[in-house]
């Protein structure tokens, strides 16, 4: 196993390299934060006090999670830039809610714009960083974290959230909520969520284990509802996406993670975490 660190002061760490995903805590939380914000407020002011001295760039999907995490920043007065990927009309509807937050927050985002014949193009060059995570969907963040990097900064990503599976009464991760501890490690933070083991605490902490993911996070985010947008899962559908990759597969004998990583139960995470 290649272990490599994530987190503030390294508080976990992965190994992308084995048959399936694996992840580990190094270390617990100090503190069991009943209120959510409380947790978030003190990971952004250690993402800041720890990434500010360069410009912050905040991947904004549209999706509840990212903009949480614009809520917690504007809230804790951290200068940051939200960046808007759009796909032709692809994500039309999900980036009309990131555009929306902006408008009401009087922030200028920066929107990078994109044909589906310009991405699919990326999809091909971006290809062996894909590789690394074995994930073939991620190309909208890769291309955010390019242009942040040649603009000198660092980008906040949202995708590190802990997944619950209700059927299981189980939470679970993927590779890609790691996107920055795997690929160009250290040129980014950690995914918001996973970056202190008190915000995973906190998180984890708060979900009712009677109602899904979604009820939950909108129960303790403070955004507001919206539907659950799965674009990619449309968008990598389509012929020219699949041809991308199964060739690329093919002749690279690559396949996808099958299984997630299992934190475990509730009771499981708390224990593993609380000081």
């Amino acid at each position: 196993m290649t272990w490599m660190p994530g987190g503030h002061n390294d508080w976990f760490s992965v190994d992308p390299h084995g048959v399936n995903f694996q992840l580990r805590f190094n270390r617990r939380a100090t503190t069991l934060y009943k209120d959510f914000d409380d947790a978030a407020d003190v990971a952004a002011q250690l993402l800041y006090k720890e990434w500010g001295s360069r410009p912050i760039y905040l991947a904004l999907s549209g999706g509840i999670d990212s903009e949480l995490t614009a809520r917690i920043l504007l809230k804790n007065k951290i200068p940051f830039t939200p960046v808007i990927l759009k796909i032709a009309d692809w994500n039309k509807l999900e980036s009309w809610y990131a555009e929306y937050w902006c408008y009401t927050n009087n922030i200028k985002p920066l929107i990078l714009n994109y044909t589906t014949e310009e991405f699919f193009k990326q999809v091909l060059r971006l290809f062996p960083k894909s590789t690394q995570i074995k994930n073939f969907h991620q190309t909208p963040i890769f291309l955010i974290y390019e242009h942040v990097h040649q603009l000198g900064g660092c980008c906040v990503y949202s995708g590190g959230d802990i997944n619950f599976d209700k059927d299981r009464q189980e939470f679970y991760c993927a590779s890609l909520d790691f996107i920055s501890n795997i690929v160009d490690a250290g040129d980014h933070p950690t995914s918001f969520f996973m970056y202190t083991p008190e915000l995973a605490l906190s998180y984890v902490n708060q979900f009712d284990l009677s109602h899904d993911e979604q009820y939950n996070k909108l129960s303790f985010y403070q955004v507001s509802p919206r539907p659950k947008i799965e674009y990619l899962v449309s968008l990598s559908a389509t012929e020219g996406f699949q041809n991308i990759l199964n060739r690329f597969c093919y002749i690279f004998k690559i396949e996808e993670f099958k299984e997630y990583f299992w934190y475990g139960t509730k009771e499981q995470i708390i224990r593993a975490l609380s000081p």
